[in-house]
């Protein structure tokens, strides 16, 4: 009994350490220097709706010119439109658009000639396009397009425009490339299967550059991201663990720290979540919490199929526990 007790007084030690180097490490960065002499270019995939139109209006409102990639063309020039007219009065930008499909893999001749005039003057990427399954499901129940899909545009997407942008930036020692993977890449995420392991490449991807790079100048910031108030995670309503896209958006550009590796969810109430799960973890609960989000999916994908039967069912803990 005493040496159990011991153990896990060791584990809270470590897991209390770790907060505090961690906190440590925050507040004592340097923050990133937001360089922007009026030329400046930030591209972002995915950037006409949700949390990739969060980051063109805040990036746009810093000054910063846009280039939006994203696949449908009328919603691109929606989303240019809404960016000028939310602009702050005294911002003047150029806003330039491309369509295309990143489900595809023939497109990225057009993407690198859409970026070339300008790649001397990118100083930001957000990666910020992906692709999920819009109702969660085993993974033999799933097909082969959609499994193709998920790497097409989660993986391939990523690796082409970091080869096509991350070369000037090394050149030019300045840059910044954020990268929005998944909280799901960090843990067991049954039912999630080709997502978090597609979102977990990003993550590890960007992780490794940050080190390769870290003397560069160049900051990477890679986001596990959580729960956000978008589309894609069918508008549920916001609450403290679920953001709205701008709130959301605020708080990852407030904190970003100069050069090297950003790596956390990009919210404070995920990143509380996140500790949870790893001192659970650290009392050797690995098991127990893919068993948990095992049955919270379930309970999830029993929910999202009465809404798309008709149903109008809202969200939330007490229907998540109902069905």
């Amino acid at each position: 009994m005493f040496l159990l007790e011991l153990i896990q007084w060791i584990v809270v030690v470590i897991f209390a350490i770790r907060i505090l180097v961690e906190l440590y490490r925050y507040f004592n960065a340097i923050p990133f220097r937001w360089y922007n002499d009026g030329n400046q270019w930030a591209v972002i995939t995915g950037g006409n709706d949700g949390i990739g139109f969060e980051f063109a209006q805040q990036l746009a409102n810093k000054g910063y010119n846009l280039m939006l990639i994203s696949r449908n063309d009328t919603r691109l020039n929606q989303a240019r439109t809404r960016i000028l007219n939310n602009l702050n009065s005294d911002t003047k930008i150029e806003i330039r658009t491309l369509a295309v499909d990143f489900s595809k893999l023939d497109i990225y001749d057009k993407v690198e000639e859409f970026i070339q005039p300008k790649v001397n003057d990118v100083y930001i990427l957000v990666n910020n396009v992906g692709a999920a399954p819009s109702i969660p499901d085993y993974f033999t129940n799933e097909d082969t397009l959609h499994h193709d899909e998920l790497i097409n545009v989660n993986v391939v997407t990523i690796t082409k425009l970091i080869e096509i942008i991350l070369p000037m930036m090394v050149e030019k020692k300045r840059g910044l490339i954020i990268s929005v993977t998944a909280i799901w890449a960090r843990y067991l995420a049954p039912m999630w299967s080709m997502h978090s392991a597609t979102k977990s490449y990003m993550a590890q991807l960007c992780q490794c550059l940050a080190e390769e790079y870290d003397s560069s100048g160049i900051a990477f910031c890679t986001l596990y991201t959580g729960g956000v108030s978008t589309k894609m995670a069918h508008n549920v309503r916001p609450n403290i663990t679920i953001p709205r896209a701008e709130c959301y958006v605020q708080s990852v550009l407030k904190s970003i720290k100069r050069c090297g590796n950003n790596t956390w969810t990009g919210y404070w109430s995920h990143e509380l979540i996140h500790y949870w799960f790893e001192f659970m973890s650290m009392l050797g609960t690995k098991q127990v919490i893919g068993e948990f989000l095992h049955w919270f999916t379930r309970k999830y994908r029993a929910l999202l199929l009465k809404r798309k039967s008709g149903n109008p069912l809202e969200i939330n803990v007490r229907n998540l526990l109902e069905s």
